[in-house]
């Protein structure tokens, strides 16, 4: 997908805000035909599977784009906040409470996946790439929005739908931690790093870095999407 630029003209720190939020709040990624599915309960179970298998080469690198993060910023204060997300994302004091080891009992008990038995697709490893490669660039104005309004800002709306698909596809909600406790926790975590954001606004373009970094975010997550539903159909006419 394109990025198209606009430019915008010198606002507050509120209106720089609620600029990012409305673009994020009206991105196509809220279209995404999987999305739909998820919401009008079209998805199978093993629908669910394929997708997921695939999305588990993101979630089990997720503190890697945090760490990217921390590494690029000069300020001790940020990130220790960051470190803060960066303990909850591990497990804190139990190691096993890790959420990607979260999201990996939901593979294997709710899904009836085995992880040994899955292989990544190019797109999905290009997916993790690309968005490490955002978390890590030295402009962190770009940086930051990319990981809060553009990753951590939008995960209850996202993985809402994923609830409502998964619950109709008929996964038991107890198998549907790892997703609860992001729609619980990630709002928190979104506001931390829009701190870091913000401490940036003198920067010049900031408006124009941030704006860049949100829709990055957003375009990939929407084109890794548009991936899978389109794999989701062509696994179907070659099971017809």
């Amino acid at each position: 997908m394109q990025t198209e630029v606009i430019q915008t003209s010198p606002l507050s720190t509120d209106g720089i805000c609620a600029e990012l939020r409305e673009f994020q709040q009206n991105h196509p990624l809220w279209n995404n035909p999987l999305l739909v599915a998820c919401r009008e309960g079209t998805l199978t179970l093993e629908d669910f599977k394929f997708v997921f298998s695939q999305y588990y080469a993101y979630s089990r690198s997720f503190t890697r784009f945090l760490a990217a993060l921390m590494a690029s910023c000069d300020d001790d204060l940020l990130r220790s906040q960051l470190s803060q997300n960066l303990w909850e994302e591990g497990g804190g004091a139990a190691p096993e409470r890790r959420h990607s080891n979260i999201f990996r009992n939901f593979l294997t008990e709710g899904l009836g996946l085995k992880l040994e038995q899955i292989t990544f697709e190019a797109a999905s490893l290009q997916f993790v790439k690309d968005y490490l490669e955002g978390s890590s660039t030295h402009d962190f104005a770009y940086a930051t929005a990319f990981l809060s309004l553009g990753t951590e800002g939008i995960v209850a709306r996202l993985y809402t739908d994923f609830v409502e698909g998964l619950q109709q596809a008929g996964v038991p909600d107890d198998k549907l931690e790892f997703f609860k406790i992001h729609i619980g926790c990630d709002d928190d975590h979104a506001e931390t790093i829009e701190r870091m954001m913000l401490s940036a606004v003198g920067q010049n373009d900031f408006t124009f870095s941030a704006r860049l970094g949100l829709e990055r975010a957003l375009n990939l997550r929407h084109q890794f999407l548009l991936y899978l539903d389109r794999r989701l159909h062509e696994r179907r006419n070659l099971v017809a």
